[in-house]
């Protein structure tokens, strides 16, 4: 579909003799139009090349097949439907003076739907593939065109790929994080960059294409720290570069503050506060970022709004959803700030039941429960036994029905605790409550000196559940992981008046 418009300008440029095609997977891959229309534009692709020289040769490559992805079962029959019309049509196209041949790709090509060995990731060739393609050119240069005096044969093994490594990192803070770069690699490709917070034990890996990738997401005065490897799949990945380190400085705008979520039949209503502090001036938008937790590989919907509340349609019923809100200022995108999380269609959740306290050691206990579908989380609430102040709690939600809770001081057995259900806005009432027994010895329930600290550090743990870096929380990181949706795939938002 993009080529038939662009070849006529390339052949009246470069006057080819002959022209070598492999096309048509990305069309119906990509749902540009089924097997007859790849065919309909592999004909104009021909007929645009002739008006710019009308005597040029073409070898034409059918469609390979490829492994099954899931939720595809037009592929596999739109490929062979395509590559059935192709061998009828190629001899109505040739003429005397400019021919068309065929090239037999899948044939030749090792992959199917339950194994690719030719493709390094179901699809695009590996060493091997890519002597199976060129060996399936050769057939139809040598036997329709003469063309060389032998069709050498697939080599039984296939050399190494060779692997480069990744030279020349470089890490700086830039307007949206930071930004890392490195000497592009000749062949490579792609590439794995694994960051991590300064202090975390634990990298993230992410694969990238070209030689750069860049930290979003991310706050004023973060120090973090990537290494680089070439990654050629299948065909073998190099070293780790060595670490290299920045600190993020982004001229993003913080997050909008109130997120409030309200779940309805096909969608949610969100609604904020509008972002203050360091470069709010220049708010043009705000983003609304929906991820389905229910769908396996699921990807990011984002729809853009100018107002401070929309609502978000076209998502499933029954589904539990994470919702966050991102500022957009003349820089770009900042940082989320997760909302409560919803279930459409649902409205006030039960109450948990049958809350269960386990003691993990002195300062740190275990919290199970029963929930229920209509719940998109729980909040752990907390009151200290010894005294009369009220019963407490922060907006951590967690989206399973347990959660360990740590640095309780002076000891957990002073603490007593309880879970609320929440959709949205809406909530449930506090369950029973559980406590761990106090130790032998103790008095009135408590030992050691009471503590200022003590409310402070028990909501850091509930806040993050133990964790040592700033984007420990569950949602975040999964808002993170996930690939975004494609244009024309988001749910549709509805700005309020």
């Amino acid at each position: 579909m993009q080529d038939k418009k662009l070849i006529r300008g390339i052949v009246a440029q470069y006057k080819p003799d002959m022209i070598l095609v492999g096309l048509g997977f990305n069309d119906m891959g990509w749902f540009v139009s089924g097997a007859q229309g790849t065919l309909d534009s592999m004909k104009t692709f021909v007929d645009e090349a002739r008006v710019a020289r009308p005597d040029v040769k073409f070898a034409v490559a059918d469609v390979p097949q490829r492994t099954y992805i899931g939720g595809r079962d037009d592929l596999p029959l739109s490929t062979t439907q395509y590559d059935l019309m192709l061998r009828d049509a190629i001899p109505l196209w040739s003429t005397p003076v400019s021919p068309v041949q065929l090239v037999n790709w899948s044939g030749n090509y090792t992959c199917a739907r339950d194994a690719c060995p030719a493709g390094y990731d179901g699809l695009h060739p590996n060493a091997l593939g890519e002597f199976q393609i060129a060996h399936a050119f050769e057939s139809t240069l040598h036997d329709r065109y003469g063309i060389g005096q032998i069709v050498p044969d697939v080599p039984p093994s296939v050399p190494d790929r060779p692997v480069g490594v990744a030279a020349n990192v470089r890490a700086a803070s830039s307007d949206l994080g930071v930004t890392v770069t490195w000497d592009r690699v000749y062949g490579a490709r792609g590439y794995t960059v694994r960051s991590r917070l300064v202090g975390a034990t634990a990298w993230t890996e992410t694969p990238v294409q070209a030689n750069r990738y860049d930290t979003t997401w991310t706050q004023d005065g973060w120090e973090w720290e990537y290494s680089v490897r070439v990654d050629d799949a299948g065909d073998g990945t190099s070293a780790w570069s060595p670490v290299v380190r920045a600190t993020a400085h982004p001229h993003t705008a913080a997050a909008p503050t109130e997120i409030l979520t309200h779940p309805t039949m096909d969608g949610v209503d969100v609604s904020w506060e509008p972002a203050a502090g360091p470069y709010s001036d220049s708010v043009d938008r705000y983003e609304i970022i929906t991820l389905d937790k229910d769908t396996p590989g699921a990807v990011l919907q984002s729809t853009a709004v100018r107002g401070t509340s929309a609502h978000i349609g076209g998502l499933t019923t029954g589904h539990h959803y994470v919702v966050a809100v991102a500022t957009w200022n003349t820089v770009g995108g900042g940082m989320p700030a997760i909302a409560r999380p919803v279930t459409i269609g649902a409205r006030t959740p039960p109450v948990p039941t049958d809350l269960r306290i386990k003691s993990v050691d002195a300062t740190t206990v275990q919290l199970d429960w029963s929930g229920s579908p209509q719940a998109a989380g729980y909040r752990v609430w907390y009151h200290k036994r010894t005294t009369s102040n009220p019963w407490l709690s922060d907006e951590t939600i967690s989206d399973t029905p347990g959660r360990g809770i740590a640095f309780l001081f002076p000891g957990n057995w002073n603490f007593e605790f309880a879970v609320t259900a929440v959709n949205g806005q809406m909530e449930s009432a506090r369950s029973d409550t559980v406590s761990v027994p106090a130790p032998p010895g103790t008095v009135g329930g408590s030992t050691g000196a009471p503590g200022t600290g003590t409310s402070d550090a028990f909501r850091k743990a509930v806040r993050t559940g133990g964790a040592s870096a700033p984007d420990a929380g569950q949602d975040l990181a999964r808002l993170r992981k996930a690939p975004t949706a494609s244009p024309g795939s988001v749910p549709t938002a509805h700005p309020h008046t």
